[in-house]
């Protein structure tokens, strides 16, 4: 299957598990089963899990985007920017994701 090459088709390719190991397209970028939108972990294949924090407007369009086209459960998060990168937690649990 072809896909379009913007942010839309990259994120249809990583559900649909079209994506290498390591890719990017614009702001996002997949390295294993982990989706990312600049730097920030929003999704993962292999939990079926999107992980909704408000961010940026760019970060919450993919997390909206990502929700309308797939079944993975909503898991509602907290990020920390941490300098190096950024720590996500569970709003209900309080646990690190990792």
């Amino acid at each position: 299957m072809k896909y379009e090459k913007t942010n839309d088709g990259f994120i249809k390719k990583f559900i649909d598990k079209q994506t290498d190991y390591v890719e990017r397209m614009n702001s996002l970028s997949c390295t294993g089963d982990k989706l990312y939108s600049y730097a920030l972990l929003i999704a993962d294949r292999k939990k079926k899990a999107i992980y909704h924090t408000k961010y940026s407007m760019t970060t919450s369009q993919h997390i909206g985007k990502i929700s309308r086209i797939s079944n993975y459960k909503v898991v509602p998060t907290i990020a920390f920017d941490s300098g190096l990168g950024f720590t996500l937690r569970n709003k209900s649990t309080n646990r690190i994701i990792r």
